[in-house]
């Protein structure tokens, strides 16, 4: 199933993935600065609930966030 948002970026490839089509873009130094801190932020808040997690499920989605996280640092590290 896919499914096109209007601006034709967000593509839902099956109902729990999305995938986000980047075009060719240069950031400029302010704006990977923001993106780099806002998933430093994130990665610490996500590290900081993994014990109050209730269920299984939770701490799966919560692991499998912080292994995006590595995976857009590694994508947007100069």
């Amino acid at each position: 199933m896919v499914i096109r948002c209007a601006s034709d970026n967000i593509n839902v490839i099956n109902k729990n993935i999305a995938m986000v089509k980047l075009n060719v873009h240069s950031l400029t130094n302010t704006e990977h600065n923001v993106l780099m801190v806002a998933l430093d932020h994130m990665e610490e808040h996500l590290n900081d609930i993994r014990s109050d997690m209730d269920c299984y499920e939770d701490e799966l989605t919560n692991m499998q966030r912080l292994v995006d996280i590595k995976s857009l640092q590694e994508l947007f590290k100069l």
